[in-house]
């Protein structure tokens, strides 16, 4: 195809996407919800097409549209989940409404505590969808047991009710040990990586009822969120990702000599 071709096609397809979103933006009323948010990106698109040469176009992507909603994984996940209307398409606005964070927390890493972790397996494959690994752990014990394996996590997400752990602080609910255990690890795991991990409390409690019994955990710095939802769930661990990747936690990138156990104690 030669220049001129090239360009009137390219001017074309620009015209045609243009048309469309000025369209959308004159008859709002006649565009479903869901919709409004391609339309402005197709603006954008229109713009590119007709600057950028036509053969460097087939891998184009406008925005993190393509990823969020035409993947297979993303698209089986909300399915699985079982929503209603209402609730599907709000969690299809959340997904587009942060795109901007979605390229931020691909790769971070979720620590999710439940002693029910067979209910929450279409969560979890929404969230993995999203490029961020999450590691399962049935109990408080567990938890510790990974953690001090391995204590590169961004965010903890555990349940409320568990009655798995004995270290409680003076005045806990013993059926609280989800709160218990965030207590536990921010005042007595020295680790500042573990003690400065982020944290949401998942549980369908009533708002006033969830609220009052986390608030120990969520006093101590640097405190804790809670979502009674999907839709909330998701919003707030895309946002809590992205924020924990724009501001890490410091660490010595140097390895520290280690002792041998037959030296310690000044043995020879």
């Amino acid at each position: 195809m030669d220049e001129a071709r090239q360009k009137s096609l390219r001017l074309l397809i620009a015209a045609v996407i243009a048309l469309v979103s000025v369209l959308a933006l004159i008859f709002p009323g006649h565009i479903p919800q869901q919709m409004n948010h391609v339309f402005y990106l197709l603006l954008g698109a229109a713009v590119i097409i007709a600057l950028a040469p036509l053969e460097r176009l087939t891998s184009l992507k406008v925005g993190e549209l393509e990823f969020l909603l035409a993947q297979p994984q993303v698209k089986g996940a909300i399915s699985a989940m079982g929503l209603g209307g209402v609730r599907n398409r709000e969690l299809r606005d959340t997904l587009t409404d942060n795109q901007e964070d979605l390229g931020a927390i691909r790769g971070s890493r979720i620590l999710w505590i439940d002693d029910y972790p067979h209910k929450l397996v279409s969560l979890r494959r929404l969230i993995r969808s999203l490029g961020v690994q999450v590691v399962a752990a049935s109990s408080s014990a567990r938890a510790l047991e990974l953690l001090d394996e391995d204590n590169d996590y961004d965010l903890i997400i555990t349940d409320v009710q568990r009655t798995d752990f004995p270290e409680r602080h003076p005045g806990a609910e013993p059926l609280h040990d989800g709160v218990n255990f965030v207590v536990y690890f921010r005042k007595h795991i020295p680790d500042p990586v573990i003690q400065n991990l982020q944290v949401i409390f998942y549980a369908a409690y009533p708002e006033d009822a969830l609220a009052r019994w986390t608030k120990q955990a969520r006093q101590i710095s640097p405190g804790a969120e809670t979502a009674r939802t999907p839709v909330e769930l998701v919003t707030k661990t895309i946002q809590m990702l992205a924020d924990s990747r724009a501001a890490p936690i410091m660490t010595p990138a140097a390895k520290e000599p280690t002792v041998p156990k037959e030296y310690e104690g000044g043995g020879t």
